[in-house]
């Protein structure tokens, strides 16, 4: 009987112990992944006299991410360097299925001419386009 009772105790113990273990990873665990977002497509509209819109259209990694952020550099005079991102909940299942995405963004450029552009995701250069500005 107090072999029984000494086992329950362990047991009870030791679910106690790993339920706290597991909240404690809860809360120190990041709520998103991040990861690459490729570019398929891009078409350029001019604005206005200084105004341009990159229309882009690409693939996420998974059924659960999301687009995420664009950040655009000047690198130099004609040259720019688009850093683009995706997420994704990190205590979700996912499909490995590429999923399509299309987002826009907006730029103001300091003179008319021809412009390099480099899409650039996960320390790597994945896509290279040029276009001109008049």
């Amino acid at each position: 009987m107090s072999r029984l009772v000494i086992s329950f105790l362990g047991c009870a113990f030791i679910a106690i112990l790993g339920s706290a273990c597991s909240d404690a990873d809860d809360s120190q665990s990041p709520k998103y992944m991040y990861s690459w977002a490729s570019v398929d497509s891009v078409n350029v509209l001019q604005r206005s006299e200084n105004a341009v819109e990159l229309e882009l259209i690409g693939q996420l990694p998974s059924g659960c991410s999301e687009f995420s952020s664009a950040e655009v550099t000047f690198v130099e005079p004609d040259s720019l360097l688009v850093r683009l991102e995706s997420r994704r909940p990190t205590r979700l299942d996912c499909t490995l299925a590429t999923i399509v995405y299309s987002t826009s963004i907006d730029l103001v450029v300091p003179r008319p001419g021809t412009y390099g552009i480099r899409f650039h995701s996960l320390g790597r250069t994945r896509f290279e386009w040029e276009f001109a500005f008049e």
